[in-house]
């Protein structure tokens, strides 16, 4: 069975970093979109990293569990000095640091030193904060495939003295630096061989289970180029199609994709609309045609009963009436958000007059269409940028 995701409390590791939800939005398009493509994140966009994971695991073994995340760490680092040299204009987390290195020093360090990390905080902001979820729920090393595959691609280098010194290193934990020359003869781990290719395939883009939805979306962009900007309600449409009438249910689960969007999309568009003046009346707002034609009733409702779909139901229901009901539940629903950060809302309203105290995030979309723009774009690109990657390696 296709794994389940509750969202009763946001998970931490997607939550947004800093105030950028005030709509606690995120949280419902993420359990939708969890539901097609239930391991990826918007951050997770790179094959190349997933490999890097990959390998590392595999030198590290599964002694001294405690150790893994820091061992980790100093092989980013490694692995990105190498990134950087091998591919000079390929960008990754952490490339403007070691990209400065790389021009100014001819040894580079390896370390748990705050001074020589890539980043200003690795670990959260490096390739372990953004994918170790996915590679723990994927469950790469979990697969007997994953030591044979990876067993084959580093034997072979771990027979040369050059290369088990520098994994030796990385293991004693203590800081050290590695020369330029040196770090060439890791290049080869960056080849993506076929046999490695083909199971990062499997694992990311298709799994085994009788409700992998993934999987018909695999088939799906394998088999129809993707191509310039993209948008949400065309793809969805498109691939809706190409399902048999058959696959009622993933073309249900396709259609509340849709309908989720067309309800989070124009709300958040007129919150952040509001958000462009410090004062407005009750009687300015009934009269803005901007949010008039923000609001869009497609006739839609989702199943009541399950708390994000009932919140749907909800604005929707008020996309149909005046502009000021809309405003007063984007104010309960901004209290209740900022409630639960333990902040403070970031607009009031006292009688007739709103009062916005927090403008981050403000934009007028000016050519805004509810029935073509989307907000959240449900992991979708993330996955055709991955395949993409792969098949291209």
């Amino acid at each position: 069975m296709q794994p389940q995701y509750y969202f009763t409390s946001p998970d931490p590791d997607y939550l947004p970093k800093g105030a950028v939800d005030p709509l606690g939005f995120q949280v419902i398009w993420q359990h939708q979109g969890k539901k097609l493509i239930p391991y990826l994140s918007t951050v997770s966009i790179l094959a190349r990293d997933f490999q890097v994971l990959c390998i590392a695991r595999y030198l590290y073994g599964h002694d001294k569990e405690a150790g893994w995340p820091k061992y980790f760490l100093r092989f980013e680092q490694l692995m990105a000095y190498a990134r950087c040299i091998k591919f000079p204009r390929v960008g990754f987390n952490g490339v403007d640091r070691v990209r400065n290195r790389v021009n100014e020093l001819n040894r580079f360090p390896i370390s748990n030193n705050p001074n020589d990390e890539i980043l200003s905080n690795q670990r959260s902001y490096g390739v372990w904060g953004k994918y170790i979820r996915p590679f723990l729920d994927i469950g790469f090393d979990k697969d007997e495939m994953f030591y044979k595959i990876y067993g084959d691609k580093l034997n072979p280098l771990l027979q040369l003295p050059e290369f088990k010194n520098i994994i030796q290193k990385l293991k004693t934990g203590e800081r050290f630096t590695i020369d330029r020359e040196l770090i060439q003869i890791i290049f080869p781990l960056f080849d993506f061989e076929k046999n490695e290719k083909e199971f990062l395939v499997n694992k990311i883009m298709r799994f085994e289970a009788a409700d992998a939805y993934q999987n018909r979306l695999f088939d799906f962009i394998s088999t129809t180029k993707q191509q310039g900007e993209f948008k949400l309600y065309d793809f969805l449409a498109q691939f809706s199609n190409y399902l048999s009438k058959e696959e009622t249910t993933l073309k249900e689960m396709i259609l509340w994709h849709e309908q989720t969007e067309k309800v989070l999309s124009p709300i958040s568009t007129i919150f952040r609309y509001l958000q462009t003046k410090p004062l407005w009346t009750k009687d300015e707002i009934q009269k803005d045609e901007y949010i008039t034609n923000c609001k869009l009733d497609t006739g839609f409702r989702f199943p009541s009963g399950e708390k994000n779909y009932d919140l749907l139901n909800h604005f929707r229901d008020l996309m149909k009436g005046n502009n000021w009901n809309i405003i007063e539940a984007l104010h309960e629903r901004n209290c209740e958000v900022t409630t639960w950060r333990g902040g403070a809302s970031w607009i009031t309203i006292n009688k007739d007059l709103l009062e916005v105290r927090h403008s981050d995030g403000a934009k007028i979309k000016k050519e805004f269409n509810p029935q073509v723009h989307q907000e959240n774009e449900y992991f979708i690109p993330t996955f055709i940028s991955i395949y993409q990657q792969l098949m291209q390696a």
